[in-house]
């Protein structure tokens, strides 16, 4: 992803996220719905294609906004 969004956007944006796999879905937990929103509108094109290209198959990309203590998120 590094490579794909460059060192400064990918340590600014999507060092607060993380990413849960499963069988072709990937999830991006964001911290907030504003990360969560901005990730989406500006990379998530460029996330869901670098990893397609990784795996090789085509990767549903997901998101979801981690509530602190609920366990409770949004997604898209």
């Amino acid at each position: 992803m590094v490579e794909t969004i460059g060192q400064h956007a990918y340590g600014a944006w999507l060092g607060s996220c993380r990413f849960e796999v499963s069988e072709g879905r990937v999830t991006v937990v964001a911290p907030s719905p504003f990360t969560r929103s901005y990730v989406d509108r500006t990379f998530g094109q460029q996330i869901a294609a670098a990893l397609s290209r990784v795996s090789g198959d085509p990767i549903e990309l997901a998101w979801r906004v981690e509530q602190p203590g609920s366990g409770a998120g949004m997604t898209r």
